[in-house]
């Protein structure tokens, strides 16, 4: 039977954060050594209302040790809380990771210098004199979340001085604060900067370069039926109804909610991917887009386009080719593809350029004689992808 929403879901208010964590923690602990040690101990994180504070206590009990925090960091989020419709058991590393994704959208970064975890204010970092760890580029791609300075290497298949060139106004544009740096020795690339930035632009060399690429997180949906209420509804119960259908947990910040009620359409019984596609598709059309925060617990938030913290998503974004942009099935997200350059090359793509950048949260960058590259919302870049195929093109072969 498809399961079905009749409502906003009750939601209790948050555990005590102290002692309840500890406890439940221990317990867990004990859970796993049972088990023969095998697993990794999972920590609780309650559904309710929770504040940046309680969430950055929750890190350092998780950790065993507190964090080192700036005060300027945490200046001004005493009111600011997340809520969450259910609860989520995580290893320290989830824990660590989700903490990391949610507190980076706030402007709040975790940084990890050795064994110590800072709190800082995002904007205040500065790449100049820090110690940086070398890592592959796989191991940045599977935690982009761990924020620490990096330097990795990319070998392209391509001209590395021509994608150098179609990467870094992208990355000057999606990047606010401390970014990611690009140069080559004419064979290499090397990225250095903060990992969620260096994983961003390894997925925009990777996409450049003619690879398939994974999307920063694929999402495994249930396979049960829900039931489409149809009708009008408001906001936040849309939301409580794609939590309670998909499994997931949607944060949304208050002050960005609003409450007009919205027709549905028709009722009937969808898979919980169709669902998911059909409520980001009704956000999207509010002008929010709906963003991956960590894609095994299916923790989401939606963010409104033009807001200062919608340019996070990008460092979030699935990597497709521009054929899915515009695949029904595709939800409304953050995207990042390229398109082939028009037959009239860069000059007849300025004028596209200019009213792309006009839109206010799309990235492009051109890399002649062969590509395009364009971020941003999924529906805003399937316009700008048929614009550019509208001027005609013609097959080039990249620059070698």
């Amino acid at each position: 039977m498809p399961r079905r929403f009749t409502g906003p879901a009750h939601l209790g208010l948050g555990l005590c954060l102290c002692l309840g964590l500890t406890a439940t923690a221990e317990q867990l602990r004990a859970q796993d050594g049972d088990a023969g040690g095998s697993r990794e101990p999972r920590f609780p994180l309650a559904a309710g209302e929770h504040t940046i504070q309680d969430l950055l206590q929750m890190v350092g009990q998780v950790r065993g040790r507190p964090l080192a925090t700036d005060p300027n960091a945490v200046r001004g989020t005493d009111e600011s809380t997340l809520e969450l419709q259910r609860d989520l058991f995580l290893s320290a590393t989830e824990w660590e990771d989700v903490a990391s994704a949610i507190l980076l959208a706030r402007g709040i970064a975790l940084v990890h210098d050795g064994e110590d975890l800072t709190v800082t204010a995002l904007a205040a970092i500065s790449p100049d004199g820090q110690p940086t760890r070398e890592r592959t580029a796989a191991e940045v791609l599977a935690r982009p979340y761990r924020i620490e300075h990096v330097v990795t290497r990319f070998t392209p298949n391509g001209n590395p001085n021509v994608m150098c060139n179609a990467m870094r106004p992208v990355l000057a544009m999606a990047i606010q604060g401390a970014g990611a740096s690009l140069r080559t020795d004419g064979t290499d690339i090397t990225v250095a900067g903060l990992s969620p930035r260096v994983a961003f632009a390894l997925r925009g060399l990777a996409l450049v370069d003619g690879r398939e690429v994974e999307p920063a997180a694929a999402v495994a949906w249930p396979s049960d039926a829900v039931h489409w209420p149809g009708g009008s509804m408001k906001v936040p119960e849309l939301l409580e109804l794609l939590a309670e259908s998909t499994g997931a947990n949607v944060l949304w910040r208050e002050a960005d909610r609003p409450e007009a009620a919205i027709d549905l359409g028709a009722a009937g019984e969808l898979s919980v991917a169709a669902c998911f596609t059909r409520v980001a598709t009704t956000l999207a059309e509010l002008d929010f887009v709906v963003t991956v925060i960590h894609a095994p617990q299916r923790v989401f938030e939606v963010l409104p386009n033009r807001s200062r913290f919608a340019k996070v998503a990008l460092w979030r974004a699935a990597v497709v080719p521009a054929a899915m942009v515009r695949d029904p099935e595709l939800w409304p997200q953050t995207v990042l593809t390229t398109t082939k350059m028009p037959a009239g090359g860069f000059a007849a793509l300025m004028p596209v350029l200019a009213q792309a950048r006009r839109s206010g949260n799309l990235l492009v960058g051109a890399m002649p004689p062969d590509y395009v590259l364009l971020g941003g919302p999924s529906p805003t870049v399937a316009t700008f992808v048929a614009k550019i195929e509208a001027l005609g093109s013609e097959p080039g072969e990249r620059d070698k």
